[in-house]
């Protein structure tokens, strides 16, 4: 009885050992994908068919990816000052920034834009008399303008992306009597100066493509002003539109 206990015991062994073996033979390694949808999709692998249910966005980019930004600043508070004058505080609307992001982590990126944009404008009456007055004639306008360059690296946090950065920019500031329509005649001042200082830009994703964020640009240097260390900044809500253009 021993002895064929013995032998069930090692033809037991043997079968199983070779079984084993057979199954790390026909079983592959498995492999795993991970696969973010927009919305609920059926995904087909190999013969299988799998359904997702819960919307899901990548949070994470590839190294290497290449993005167009394009933006249009919609408020934008401005303080500027000038010299023997006072400071200029006003909010414009409207303006454009043009950059790219190049992905240089999974979550970080680097941003280089050129930006051109309004500080805010106001007209002020002249209190001339008619006929003068007709056409619009009668007013003054004052308008800040800014136009940037800036480059400043981004951490991708979720939907929120937050950076920081070097800028140059060049302010210009305009006070002049109005012609017909509100065209300047020529006689109008023109003032302006280059500024370096920082960018902080923050933005919220809220589609695949469109994103709305606030852009913090302050400047402390002023190498052509009598007075060269002078604050100044500008701030803009800005809704900016990604499109990919490498993977």
């Amino acid at each position: 009885m021993r002895g064929d206990a013995k032998k069930q015991i090692f033809y037991a062994l043997i079968v199983s050992t070779f079984l084993t073996s057979c199954a790390t033979i026909v079983n592959q390694p498995h492999k795993y994908v991970t696969v973010h949808t927009t919305e609920p999709s059926s995904i087909i692998f190999g013969h299988d068919t799998i359904g997702t249910v819960e919307n899901k966005v990548d949070e994470a980019n590839n190294k290497g990816e290449l993005y167009l930004h394009l933006s249009l600043p919609l408020i934008n508070p401005f303080r500027m000052v000038l010299e023997n004058e006072e400071t200029k505080v006003k909010t414009g609307v409207g303006g454009v920034t043009l950059g790219l992001d190049y992905y240089h982590s999974k979550k970080q990126f680097f941003h280089l834009g050129i930006s051109g944009l309004s500080g805010g404008f106001s007209l002020k009456s002249n209190k001339l008399e008619p006929p003068e007055d007709l056409f619009f004639t009668d007013k003054t306008l004052e308008s800040l303008t800014s136009e940037y360059i800036s480059f400043s690296n981004n951490h991708k946090i979720g939907r929120f992306t937050v950076g920081y950065g070097l800028s140059c920019a060049k302010n210009k500031y305009t006070d002049g009597r109005l012609g017909w329509f509100f065209i300047p005649i020529v006689d109008s001042v023109e003032k302006s100066h280059y500024a370096f200082g920082l960018i902080f830009p923050t933005y919220f994703q809220l589609s695949e493509h469109f994103n709305i964020g606030i852009v913090y640009r302050p400047t402390f240097y002023r190498p052509n002003m009598t007075d060269k260390f002078v604050y100044e900044h500008l701030i803009s809500i800005d809704f900016a539109l990604k499109i990919r253009v490498k993977k």
